[in-house]
């Protein structure tokens, strides 16, 4: 991956400006002014400086319709069934308008399709049976703009369709009583509201004007939760539901479902934040519709009793658990496709098929893998003919659009710019592949695959301290279109670096001469760390407040490394020392630590700190000479394969299957005769 690192540029009058007005340090300031530029109205409304105001939901095209429909269905006593979509937006969006209707005096129903046997969106067998148990009125929610064919045979059988969704248009509008959708509405002022906070503005029209604070009293804590899961934008309304629904989780004030997943996951009683959401209750959410059991996720929000909570709680906990486990197996297989099916020197969209990999799980990997590769990637499951498929992509390159430009070889697609799904015919595969690839190469250059990483602005490493913490608190909640801010520091010395959980995470203890400071990386694996102890570093860090043992302390989380203090050189063999070269048990032990890291699927190893890295696995010490010639000597008899880029070892390949001779190495042999010349004298 190519990164550019770089930094904000700030118009110094504003932040002179902001400082003064709204008594802020110049770091505050300069991370508002790359917020909301010289908009002073947006600043005020950033930092909660004027109350905000709610947009009118009937400047959403046919609103006046939806909510004079819903009315009737409310008076009437009619069947209302909400049509929704198995990811945490939908099914928050479900769950908020069972909640609104149940309320008003109605008993609502709701259809979930099942991710594997129906897939996204609206299917005419479930149309049917819905109509044949009664039901008049529809309401979708998070899905339905696409769903041309099925509203017009629902309509044809008698159901009346009130469409709320967030998802992209080709430009068509199904003809249904209403369709709502801030994307096709030019009248309203924000375009980015999640599923659940289209059906917010539905429930705020039906309420009347001025209702959305009493809403979100009442349910803004699921409407927090599908908005922050979805990751839309958290700006402007989003931003402000996320606000008053984390305010409701942080004193308690939620429904069972929620309190009893927050008790099971938050032990330790931290503050809820956007982190907390995306990381560790939205997973579980999720893995319900992931898995094929949606029931559970609707019953967590649904759930009366602290008893029935825990119950739902607990599926929930353990569907993620088995949703881990697959995910795990399939990530597995598509990196073996992606060697045989993916050209990586000219591909720019990664296209991995594979039989049978389970549905629910193949969006998640194929995120993980455009984040390592910085590509975007389209993951397709194939099962008896037929083959569905998830994909994410990255900025500057539009998913969607990318599938209208191939929908030729599509039955099915929709989604957004940087994640999208489809369905097609398994015959059609390799000429999608191509065709896709033909498409990014008149679209995508080389700057649009440059991974960039933004710096707020430049900081003094004694400028973090818990002063800096509590004041960048006040640009939460955080996500979307409004990152935790991320600040550059330059100049560190490597005090000690330790992994945590399994070698997936760090410890680190950095210093600038005068000032000691602990930070934690989570974005890069332990293995896979350029540097080690005794290396000079610029970072790109967030910085935090972190409590241990009720003292609380400043800490920085590093989300990008850049050694200062070179890279290690391969050593030459007329000038080695017979004291460098690796014994046999040595190369028993590094051959062990490259085995291990193998059987992690760690791709990666960080070339500058690869002795101390061995040495903290197998408890061995190693030099960083001894280190590099065991690789030279292990390419050489082939049991790995690996190149250098970016600081890194790159393992292209690995074979520890049987035995093998170190005398086949020459590498080994010249050094082993250095070695009998010290001993013979």
């Amino acid at each position: 991956m190519r990164k550019l690192r770089q930094k904000s540029v700030q118009d110094e009058k504003t932040v002179s400006d902001y400082r003064k007005e709204y008594r802020i340090s110049e770091t505050a300031a300069r991370v508002l002014y790359n917020r909301v530029g010289d908009d002073r109205s947006a600043a005020d409304l950033f930092l909660s400086a004027v109350p905000f105001e709610y947009y009118d939901p009937f400047l959403l095209s046919d609103m006046d319709r939806a909510a004079a429909r819903l009315k009737k269905a409310i008076e009437n006593r009619e069947r209302v069934v909400v049509y929704g979509d198995y990811d945490v937006d939908g099914i928050t969006s479900v769950s908020l308008m069972l909640k609104y209707l149940t309320s008003k005096g109605l008993t609502p129903d709701y259809y979930i399709p099942d991710r594997a046997g129906e897939g996204y969106g609206m299917n005419i067998a479930a149309l049917r049976k819905l109509r044949s148990e009664g039901a008049s009125l529809v309401i979708t929610v998070d899905n339905g703009i696409s769903a041309f064919d099925e509203i017009t045979e629902g309509e044809a059988a008698g159901l009346d369709f009130i469409i709320t969704d967030h998802h992209e248009s080709d430009g068509r509008v199904p003809e249904a009583t209403a369709v709502i959708n801030p994307k096709i509405s030019p009248d309203y002022p924000f375009r980015e509201l999640a599923g659940v906070g289209v059906a917010f503005k539905l429930i705020c029209a039906v309420e009347g004007k001025g209702s959305e604070k009493k809403i979100l009293s009442e349910y803004g804590e699921i409407i927090a939760v599908g908005t922050i899961a979805d990751v839309v934008p958290l700006l402007s309304e989003n931003r402000e539901i996320a606000k008053v629904g984390l305010r409701k989780m942080n004193r308690g004030d939620v429904c069972p479902g929620l309190a009893a997943l927050i008790g099971l996951l938050n032990k330790n009683g931290r503050e809820i934040t956007s982190s907390t959401i995306g990381y560790m209750l939205a997973p579980r959410i999720n893995a319900a519709g992931r898995m094929g059991t949606t029931e559970k996720a609707v019953g967590l929000f649904m759930a009366a009793t602290p008893e029935e909570a825990v119950f739902y709680a607990e599926a929930l906990c353990e569907e993620n658990r088995v949703r881990q486990e697959t995910e795990q197996r399939i990530m597995e297989e598509a990196e073996e496709a992606l060697e045989k099916q993916v050209d990586l020197s000219k591909d720019k969209v990664m296209v991995i098929s594979g039989h049978g990999w389970h549905q629910g799980v193949i969006g998640i990997i194929a995120s993980r893998l455009t984040d390592r590769y910085y590509l975007p990637s389209v993951l397709i499951s194939e099962e008896n003919g037929a083959a569905k498929g998830s994909g994410r992509s990255i900025a500057g390159f539009n998913l969607f659009e990318a599938f209208s430009a191939c929908s030729e070889y599509l039955d099915k697609f929709g989604g957004h710019e940087l994640a999208a799904g489809l369905s097609l015919d398994a015959a059609n595969i390799d000429v999608f592949r191509k065709a896709i690839n033909e498409y990014a190469e008149k679209k995508m250059t080389d700057d649009v695959m440059l991974a960039r990483i933004t710096a707020e602005c430049e900081l003094g490493f004694g400028d973090v301290d818990l002063t800096l913490c509590r004041e960048m608190s006040r640009f939460e909640p955080c996500g979307t279109a409004n990152p935790q801010p991320i600040f550059l520091i330059k100049g560190l010395r490597v005090l000690s670096v330790a992994p945590l959980s399994s070698r997936r995470f760090s410890r680190f203890l950095l210093s600038d001469g005068r000032n000691e400071l602990s930070a934690v990386c989570f974005d890069i694996p332990y293995d896979s760390l350029i540097c080690g102890a005794g290396d000079r570093i610029n970072v790109m860090a967030t910085v935090s407040e972190n409590v241990f043992r009720d003292k609380a302390s400043a800490q920085l989380t590093i989300k990008d490394i850049e050694l200062t203090s070179g890279n290690p050189a391969a050593p030459e063999l007329d000038i080695v020392s017979e004291k460098d070269a690796p014994s046999v048990e040595e190369l028993r032990q590094i051959f062990l630590y490259f085995k291990a890291r193998a059987l992690e699927r760690c791709e990666i190893l960080g070339l500058n700190p690869l002795a101390e890295h061995i040495c903290s696995d197998r408890g061995v010490q190693i030099s960083k000479t001894k280190a590099l010639l065991a690789v030279m000597i292990f390419n050489e008899l082939g049991i790995i394969k690996t190149k250098n880029r970016d600081l890194g070892l790159v393992i292209a390949s690995t074979n520890f299957n049987g035995k093998v001779d170190l005398n086949d190495s020459e590498i080994y042999r010249i050094l082993k005769s250095k070695k009998e010349e010290k001993a013979n004298g």
